[in-house]
């Protein structure tokens, strides 16, 4: 997001990244749970959820139970975009898991070798998990909302003060015929910023 070259450039990239992250936002609130008439979840964990689908997780070394959740929504300057749930977590140190998590003794797969034991969510965890990414999006759409009300001032102040700043390098420099000077500080300090 940094080689963007105009103001228009960040509007564009900002407004792009609200989009995408309210067709998610809009795709995980979709999700809906089924359970069987008596109350109980089903025992396949994909017959409990629609508007999401469950599938191995890529790179797995245990893919009988690393899984993940996933959403696909469309986003009208991107296209489609998708974001996944991991529905599995290292178990081995109580403090990766809620105390809840680590009540369920029936959810937690012992170690395999040198692979760490597992703790396998159910239907509880993923409306959590769900519940969570949704407050994630509320999160990330208020913060670039408001960017995009401040990105002008803010864009406006900081090129000004630049302006000023480049201006009295030049003037600092005036007097001197070999300008080596001026380029030197002003890459210095526009490379090595962080640093200084």
């Amino acid at each position: 997001m940094s080689n963007l070259y105009s103001l228009d450039d960040i509007r564009t990239a900002l407004k792009k990244e609200l989009d995408q992250d309210k067709a998610l936002r809009v795709a995980w609130q979709a999700v809906s749970y089924k359970t069987k008439k008596d109350g109980k979840p089903f025992a396949n964990l994909g017959k409990n959820i629609d508007g999401a689908t469950i599938s191995q997780k890529s790179y797995s070394l245990r893919p009988a139970y690393e899984k993940e959740l996933c959403v696909t929504s469309f986003s009208g300057p991107t296209g489609y975009v998708s974001d996944t749930i991991n529905l599995s977590k290292n178990a081995d140190r109580e403090s990766y898991l809620t105390a809840e998590q680590a009540a369920k003794k029936e959810n937690i797969i012992p170690a395999e070798g040198y692979l760490c034991s597992l703790y396998l969510f159910d239907l509880d965890d993923i409306k959590q998990a769900i519940a969570d990414r949704i407050a994630y999006y509320d999160q990330q759409i208020e913060e670039l909302t408001a960017s995009l009300d401040r990105l002008d001032n803010v864009f406006s102040h900081f090129a000004a003060a630049y302006r000023t700043a480049m201006q009295e390098l030049a003037n600092d420099t005036a007097d001197l015929k070999n300008k080596s000077m001026y380029y030197m500080v002003r890459d210095t300090v526009k490379e090595r910023y962080p640093y200084l």
